[in-house]
């Protein structure tokens, strides 16, 4: 949304740097041309282009809406501390410098699971909205109770109407950009079984050999486990605890590397991990990588000082 911003602020997945929204036409890293371009060129360099797809939320409303919602208790979203009241959140998307194009869908508050700003009360808090049918996503992580609400407003991806423009741009994407994958921002945070009917869609409609990685941001290697085998094994996961280990590592003197895969993704499903992200900063629209697991980069947004994820290195570099 916001060209200085770090891409997770997402408005309009359908907008590449295409059309004029939110005070300008083109991202953080250019025009939809020069994104184009960028593609094309790697391309000749065989170089595998992996989309970072922001699917939980949306960020940049045209207007707020009003509704009726419960606040919940920041460390317990399963708990409910007030009774249903009428809010206004910022929940109205109509795109209007894309218009219909590539997609007419438009998003109001029946769109969504939860907010974190009252405009009425000018308040700060997590609020789920309150309707008939409407609740967390239940396949996500269990910290703080439930972690389905993350930031912005929280997308209900139950809700057909959001199921279908989301499968939808997941075909659009892949075919317009001939993506050979995708790398799905906050697992932990968004159904399981989306995860795995988006996973599916996009093999069965664009590519069968789409490759897709779930960032599920845990250093609990059962946790990770757990998600794939709900996902039936349809996509990686990065090596959270093993990024934890040499980060650790990398400020102990004289570390000792012998035990380094002891309750690791590495040692429970090799098959499965990925430890190398993008170096670039948070929000990259695209991620090279060659597919294989040959080197592994322990440097990442989440890797160093201030990212916000506590894990920085003093060493950066290739572990062969």
């Amino acid at each position: 949304m916001d060209p200085s911003g770090n891409g997770y602020d997402i408005y309009d997945l359908y907008d590449l740097g295409e059309f004029d929204q939110k005070g300008a036409i083109s991202t953080k890293w250019g025009t939809r041309k020069e994104l184009e371009d960028l593609v094309c060129q790697a391309q000749a360099l065989d170089i595998k282009i992996i989309w970072d797809a922001v699917l939980n939320h949306k960020a940049g409303a045209d207007f707020p809406e009003s509704f009726e919602a419960v606040e919940v208790d920041a460390k317990r979203r399963d708990i409910e501390v007030s009774e249903p009241l009428e809010i206004d959140g910022w929940t109205g998307f109509d795109f209007r410098g894309r218009g219909d194009l590539y997609s007419s869908m438009k998003y109001h508050w029946q769109h969504f699971t939860g907010v974190d700003w009252d405009d009425k009360r000018k308040h700060q808090a997590i609020y789920k909205i309150h309707a008939p049918h409407k609740d967390w996503a239940a396949d996500v992580s269990g910290e703080n109770g439930n972690y389905d609400y993350l930031m912005f407003a929280d997308l209900d991806l139950s809700h057909p109407e959001v199921r279908k423009d989301t499968l939808q741009w997941g075909t659009w994407i892949t075919e317009t950009l001939s993506l050979s994958g995708m790398r799905l921002d906050a697992a932990k945070h968004f159904s399981a079984k989306f995860q795995k009917d988006f996973v599916e869609h996009i093999r069965s409609t664009a590519n069968p050999d789409f490759f897709v990685i779930g960032e599920y941001w845990t250093g609990d290697v059962q946790a990770i486990v757990d998600y794939l085998e709900e996902l039936e094994h349809k996509l990686a996961a990065y090596d959270v605890p093993l990024i934890e280990k040499f980060s650790k590592l990398s400020h102990t003197p004289e570390a000792d590397l012998r035990g380094i895969f002891e309750d690791t993704l590495v040692q429970r499903r090799p098959d499965r991990a990925v430890v190398s992200k993008s170096p670039s900063s948070a929000g990259h629209h695209l991620i090279f990588h060659r597919l294989t697991f040959e080197k592994t980069i322990v440097a990442n947004h989440d890797t160093v000082s201030g990212a916000g994820r506590g894990l920085p290195f003093r060493f950066f570099g290739l572990i062969y």
